[in-house]
């Protein structure tokens, strides 16, 4: 069991209110680990997530409505076409376990990559 798997488990247990702070905040809370935005490295404010071309970077739920991409054109592109990945926040509180864990699946993918 990783950060992630153990983060599945708390999101499950916890209210629409809590599931937004985190989201909101996800450096706040071990959970809030599926919900860090695409980048390489975590910062305390979204703002400094900028990608080399100047564009502001997003999580994964920014990604998939479009307001901001991934790190890479590639990950953009794979969360975008991904549908678990919700494209609002309203709907955080409505995921399922094999959504978070789709959540998951992609965090990993950017430790493996973008995050090595």
């Amino acid at each position: 069991m990783d950060k992630y798997d153990e983060a599945i488990e708390r999101i499950l247990t916890l209210d629409e209110n809590k599931i937004n702070d985190i989201w909101q905040e996800p450096l706040t809370d071990p959970a809030g680990c599926l919900f860090y935005h695409c980048a390489p490295e975590q910062k305390v404010s979204a703002c400094a997530h900028i990608r080399p071309d100047g564009e502001q970077v997003g999580c994964l739920t920014q990604v998939k409505s479009g307001e901001y991409p991934a790190w890479t054109e590639e990950l953009t592109n794979l969360i975008r076409s991904n549908p678990l990945i919700p494209d609002s926040e309203d709907f955080l509180y409505l995921l399922e376990r094999k959504d978070l864990e789709e959540f998951a699946k992609l965090q990993r993918l950017m430790d493996q990559t973008i995050r090595s």
